[in-house]
């Protein structure tokens, strides 16, 4: 019998489960921005138009004007989509600001063009953030490598200062990460001057004044290619990070640099331990029997 994949058992079981339907409508809008990435587009754009639930979809998708097809296969689902624009622009991230300066949903979200949402992602999304009582979520995410093998990221928020920290794991997957549009009108947009980070940044300015609440569920998959800006497996991203860590530090209050210290001591403290143990264990394996 042939297996099927993580993302077709989850497409069959969203058709079958039923779905209660909530008191008060809300409208979602998802940004996707690409440039020259026709290999995934299509599927990216299917994950958001076969989301089904008690929500009205805003779906925009800001192409950088590309040559590769992309604009075609857009053109076939154009009569689906609420806005399309394919033109040159200054990166992702002014893409995704075009996208959010037209938004009009109650709840926000941006999906790269090689990423997809899980079925049901949307309606899980909407029933934890229709009320308003949380203002931001952070779910998992499925890591599809080259080969089709596929790698379940869990997705936490640990609290701010945990998200500042030079040795916490920082376990956000931007396509699972949706917030509430009144995040968006107090903190602003994306900053441009940003190409690897900019979703970090976000992350951090969110957390100045909201809490993520963290969902134990699959809500996107990305995919992992040679193309992708994080194919050096994050590498520069994690270099750009620990800039940008320097900075913010400086912006603490004495009271957060404190508590970000002990942090940081003791998680150095458990890594050390850590290694030593595994250390400790490799010694006994090679040591000889009597």
């Amino acid at each position: 019998m042939l297996e099927l994949t993580w993302y077709q058992r989850m497409h069959a079981m969203s058709k079958l489960s039923p779905f209660d339907p909530l008191a008060v409508p809300l409208r979602i809008t998802v940004v996707t921005p690409s440039y020259n990435q026709a290999g995934f587009l299509e599927k990216t754009i299917q994950s958001v138009l076969g989301q089904r639930g008690a929500f009205e979809l805003e779906y925009f998708i800001v192409d950088g004007g590309s040559q590769d097809g992309s604009v075609e296969i857009i053109r076939r689902y154009e009569s689906q989509l609420s806005w399309w624009v394919s033109e040159r622009d200054a990166g992702q991230s002014d893409a995704i600001n075009k996208g959010l300066r037209r938004a009009t949903g109650d709840i926000l979200c941006w999906l790269n063009s090689d990423d997809y949402f899980a079925p049901g992602a949307l309606s899980k999304v909407a029933e934890l953030l229709a009320d308003g009582r949380h203002k931001a979520l952070a779910g998992h995410c499925i890591f599809v490598e080259p080969d089709g093998s596929e790698k379940l990221a869990r997705g936490k928020f640990r609290g701010r200062i945990s998200l500042l920290s030079r040795y916490s794991r920082y376990n956000m997957h931007q396509p699972s990460i949706f917030w509430r549009k009144e995040v968006t009108e107090r903190i602003g947009l994306i900053d441009e001057s940003m190409h690897l980070i900019m979703d970090y940044d976000y992350w951090c300015r969110i957390a100045r004044h909201y809490y993520f609440v963290n969902v134990d569920a699959v809500l996107s998959c990305c995919h992992r290619h040679v193309d992708a800006k994080t194919a050096d497996n994050f590498v520069s991203y994690h270099q750009a990070r620990r800039r940008y860590l320097q900075q913010q530090r400086a912006l603490l209050t004495w009271l957060d640099r404190a508590t970000l210290a002990c942090l940081e001591g003791i998680e150095l403290f458990l890594y050390a331990a850590k290694k030593a143990k595994r250390a400790l264990r490799r010694r006994a394996k090679a040591a000889p029997t009597n």
